[in-house]
This record gives structure tokens, sequence and C-alpha cells, in this order.
């Protein structure tokens, strides 16, 4: 039988990648925030309203490229939390277009074969329990796999018909990726370094490699520019702060959490054991080709390569971090499905049933629950039915919660995304959320200032002149709000009773 033409095969592309985006779009606004995603909320809405400017105005403890493009969002929508998560849902769904569009590609001339493969690619990745559980969020995950994806069929495309501009795109999507989470470094480096196993001559291989280097840097000019002009607070905020802790000796967690073995040990009882399904589908359908090249001293595809050069590389970043949590890994995810897509052309009849078999197994959630004990499979979007009425999504149900918030009040709170998303106007100090504030008493007095930190010994002086028009609790642990809740209630605030157990304290009688 001949291969559909490609008018259709595109077409049946473009009909299952709006199918998962209208489900992963549905399935975003359906997930509440948690106080990590404050701290990528915030910095763009404080640069889109007030114009401020990351570590000179406000701390902020990840690279700048995401809070620019939250900031464009917000100008655009003025509803920072929903245009992050439609942001996020978007990633998602191109990564899932990316691996149709090569599964089918890679099986030509029966584009079928790879269309249905490529399915159940797409169906194994957002089935995993990895995927469920990150999916969604306003975090600096999706949107910089995506970018790390497409720099990788982009820089394919660029071996296969050697062209320069498609090596400069790709050096730009890593770039972007790198600005937008730092673990991605390593992954980014790696695509560069597969360009010597490029199939060409050696000279395009190292002007390949200039080109796609000078476009990484030039998609990093934000970056650059921070290190210049505002190197300390920089350096500080990337570098310095996520060991900051360790200097708690209160803090037991983190010292364990350091440890290269726990973190390999996570790795593999949380991560691999959760994701079983994609593993066995990775290790039978893209390591298994390239081994057996290897051993009939044949050289893999160039795709196969990059693809393999890059995932350790991911690997390496995500242990990087000195915490580890599960979301970090997700990165691993939309790699490994890209080289089974990669893979197509050459799998056989029982490759291609381990592929399809684990797609099912992911997809019953067979594996289990997510360790926010939620259901992995097709069971974690059993609420999507029920986004198709606006007034169920979370941003609808939040402005109910918040209602009281006065619109273009300042509030002191160490939950700022929703009083942002309602009007308000909030301290920029706080723009990380709990962050900042609950090791502040680490850094040195005397950096505090510089660095825009805030602590509860300085709490007192920090408000003198600016007295906040209300205060926002019940957002986090008692402990980190005891001196807001103090100071509310020392300077008369009076406290209402909001949603979800949050309290808003509101002077008794009004400011001028």
């Amino acid at each position: 039988m001949k291969s559909p033409p490609d008018w259709l095969r595109l077409s049946l592309v473009v009909l299952l990648t709006g199918l998962v985006g209208t489900i992963l779009f549905l399935y975003a606004v359906s997930r509440d925030l948690n106080h990590d995603e404050h701290q990528f909320i915030a910095p763009g809405v404080l640069i889109s309203r007030e114009g401020l400017l990351p570590y000179r105005d406000f701390p902020m403890f990840h690279l700048p490229t995401l809070a620019f493009a939250y900031a464009g969002l917000d100008r655009l929508t003025h509803q920072p939390i929903l245009s992050a998560k439609v942001l996020s849902a978007l990633s998602s769904t191109g990564i899932a277009a990316l691996i149709l569009l090569v599964a089918s590609a890679s099986s030509l001339p029966d584009s079928r074969r790879g269309l249905w493969i490529g399915a159940a690619v797409v169906l194994l990745f957002v089935s995993d329990p990895l995927f469920t559980f990150t999916a969604g969020k306003t975090w600096n995950h999706e949107v910089p796999s995506f970018l790390l994806v497409l720099a990788i069929v982009f820089e394919v495309q660029a071996v296969t018909r050697g062209s320069w501009l498609l090596f400069g795109a790709s050096g730009c999507m890593a770039g972007l990726a790198v600005g937008t989470r730092l673990t991605f470094a390593p992954a980014a480096l790696a695509l560069p370094l597969a360009i010597l196993f490029a199939p060409l001559p050696r000279r395009q291989q190292i002007s390949g490699m200039a080109i796609w280097s000078l476009a990484g840097l030039i998609s990093l000019a934000p970056c650059w520019y921070f290190l210049a002009f505002h190197r300390e607070q920089f350096l500080f905020d990337n570098l310095a702060f996520p060991r900051l802790r360790l200097a708690d000796p209160s803090d037991t967690r983190v010292q364990k959490t350091m440890v290269w073995w726990r973190k390999l040990r996570f790795f593999g009882k949380e991560v691999l054991e959760r994701s079983g399904p994609l593993a066995i589908a990775f290790i039978a359908a893209a390591l298994l080709p390239i081994w057996t090249k290897i051993r009939a001293q044949r050289r893999p595809s160039f795709a196969l390569i990059a693809v393999a050069l890059a995932l350790p590389a991911a690997l390496i970043g995500c242990f990087l971090p000195s915490r580890f949590q599960y979301q970090h890994y997700f990165v691993v995810l939309p790699l490994a499905c890209l080289g089974i897509a990669y893979a197509c052309a050459e799998l056989r009849r029982w490759q291609i049933g381990i592929v399809l078999g684990a797609a099912l197994v992911a997809a019953s959630g067979i594996g289990g629950t997510d360790p926010g004990k939620k259901p992995s499979g097709v069971r974690a979007y059993r609420e999507v039915g029920q986004m198709l009425h606006r007034d169920e999504w979370f941003t609808e149900r939040l402005r109910m919660d918040y209602a009281k918030v006065g619109r273009n009040d300042k509030v002191l709170t160490l939950s700022p995304a929703p009083v942002l998303e309602m009007g308000a106007r909030i301290y920029p100090e706080f723009a990380t959320g709990p962050f900042a504030w609950r090791a502040a008493h680490l850094v040195p007095t005397e950096k505090r200032a510089q660095l825009k930190f805030v602590s509860a010994d300085d709490l007192e002086a920090f408000l003198k002149d600016q007295a906040p028009d209300a205060i926002l609790t019940g957002v986090e642990d008692e402990i980190l709000e005891k001196a807001f809740i103090t100071y509310a209630q020392s300077h008369g605030y009076a406290s209402v009773k909001l949603g979800r157990q949050r309290v808003l304290w509101t002077p008794s009688s009004p400011r001028r």
C-alpha cells in the first residue's frame, strides 16, 4: 500500500497535536499553584507593570529568560497565572508535535507506521507520572525542555541539509533553554560536540559548531547584561543562594540531599521505578539500535547520536541542584521519547510491540501514583471534562477566593502570584515568595540591602515608611508568617477570613 501524501500526514499530525494540546490546556487550568511557582510568575509581573529588573530591584534565583517571557505575556493578557499556564501547556504540546513529526518523517516512505509509533510515544509521554506531576505548572521545566528538543531537531535538520541557518537556530534554542534554567547547560553543551560525529567534512563540522556557539551566546544576552551590570547580585542569586541553606545547622534535610549517592538513589527509586514503561521502551527502541550498530562497527544515525549525548548530559544537570526534586528530572522524558521517534525506521516488530505495550501500561496507570499521591496515566486527566466550563478553572476560583484583595493595594505576603493576578501590588523584595524570606537571616546584615533581602529582624524598619495596605497570611507555615502576623496585630490590622484558610489583614482605619 502506498504511503499517504504529505498533506494528509501533516493533517493527521495537526489533528493529533490539537487533541493533545486541548487536553493539556484543560489539565493546566485545573491545577493549583504551589509555593515554588511564585518565584517565576511574580518577577514577570514586576518587569511588565513596574519596569523593575531582577537582581537589581528584587532577588530572583533563576536565570532571567522565562521572567521576560512571562512579562510579555502579562503585558498582553494582564492575567499572569493563566498566561504562564498557557505557555507551559503550549510547550508540552510542542514536544508532542515534534515527536509526531519526527516519527512520521523518520519512517518515510511508510509514514503511517511512524504516525502509529509516534502516537504511542506521545501517549507514553503524557501518561508518565513525571509528566502528570510537572505539566500544567508554571515552573521552568516544560518551556526549556521544548526548546532543547527543538534545538536537537534543528541540529539534525542542519546536518541533513547542510544549512548554516538551522545550525544557528539550534544554538539559539539551546541558549534560550539554558537562559530559562541553568541546569540545562550540560545538555546544551553536548549538542555542539555532537556535530563532530556528523557525516560532514571536518571543515563544515567546525563551521557548524562555530555558528551554533555564536547563536547560543547571543541568545544568552539577558544573562550577559546582568553579569556585566549587576554582577554581584546575579552571581549570588544563581550560584551562592542555592547553597546558602547549607549554612543553617537546623536544616538537616538539605545536608542529606547534597550527597551524590542519595541523589542517585532518588533517581532510581523515584524516577526510574515510576517511569519504568518509558525506560523499557527507550532501552529497547533507542539504545539497542545504537548498541547493535556499534557492535557491527557501523555508525548510528546522527539523530540518535545527538540524543544519546544530550540525555546523559541532561541527567547530569538534573543532579546539580543542592536539593533534589522530582520535577527536576522532567527533561529526561522528552529526550527519551525523541530518541524512540528517531529510531522508528530501524524498529523491528518486537521492538514496536514493546513501545506499544509500554504506552498501554503507562496509560493504564499501573505504575501507581506520583509523589503527590495522584494517579498517573489517563486517570490523571479525569477532571479535564469539568474544565470545559470556565468557572471551574483554577484562575476563576482563585478570583473568588481573593475577591476582597483591593486592586492597586500594596500587599505584604509570601504568596505574591494570586495578589498580582487580582491587580494588586506586592513588595518586590518578596517576589520569590517564601524563599528569600526564610533564608535572609543567613545573609550578613550589611549585604541584605544590596541583595534586596528582608529578614524577620528587618521587617519593622523595612515597613516603617511603606506600611502595607493589606497583609495576606495563611499561605505558608505559621513559623514563616509569624513576623507578619505579629506586625499586623501590633499595628491595629483587623483580620478577614478568605477562602482556603487564607487571612487578609486590613488597617482598622483607612490609610492616607
